[in-house]
Formats: C-alpha cells, sequence, structure tokens
C-alpha cells in the first residue's frame, strides 16, 4: 500500500506538504511513508490514507493454490468499478 500511495502522489504531482494536507498527517510522516520507512505506518493507517486520496478500498479473500507453499498477500490497484444505476422506484406500487 505504500508504494501506490507513493506512485499516487508522484502521479499527481503532489509536494510531501500538498501531500500531508491532503492524507490529514505532517510532512515528515509523508517522507518517511515515501522512503519506505514504515515503522510508525499501521495497516489501517494506510489504508486511511488511501481514503483520503479519494480510492475505495476492496479486500478479497480466496485460497491459495495447491501448488503454493503458502498463501500471500497482494495490493494492486485495478480500474474503478462500473457502478449498476439502480431504477427508480416508480411510486405507482405493484401493478
Amino acid at each position: 500500500m505504500a508504494n501506490l500511495i507513493t506512485h499516487i502522489i508522484a502521479k499527481r504531482g503532489l509536494t510531501q506538504v500538498e501531500a500531508a494536507k491532503v492524507m490529514r498527517m505532517k510532512q515528515p510522516d509523508v517522507s518517511n511513508l515515501t522512503r519506505g520507512r514504515l515503522k510508525n505506518f499501521s495497516q489501517e493507517r494506510l489504508a486511511a490514507c488511501l481514503n483520503h486520496l479519494n480510492f475505495d478500498i476492496r479486500i478479497q479473500v480466496a485460497e491459495g493454490p495447491r501448488w503454493k507453499a503458502k498463501a500471500g498477500v497482494t495490493v494492486e490497484m485495478v480500474s474503478p468499478a462500473r457502478r449498476r444505476v439502480q431504477p427508480r422506484p416508480s411510486g405507482r406500487g405493484d401493478r
């Protein structure tokens, strides 16, 4: 998640001060985050940073393939999901 946040900051051309304001943290924290110094960053804090950058987070759980020695964790950015438009109630009741 830290790599993704660093990528987003760079892609948007944000300074560390600007990124700090958006993510509601101090500039030295952004510096630590972008340099991979993650001692003070929990998974929840990184998730909050992504939310402040206007990214939704989806967690999917699946059984690992049998050929792998052990399961792992993968973080990837996906294209926005197409949202289904819900039909509006007609207000006419069931006819």
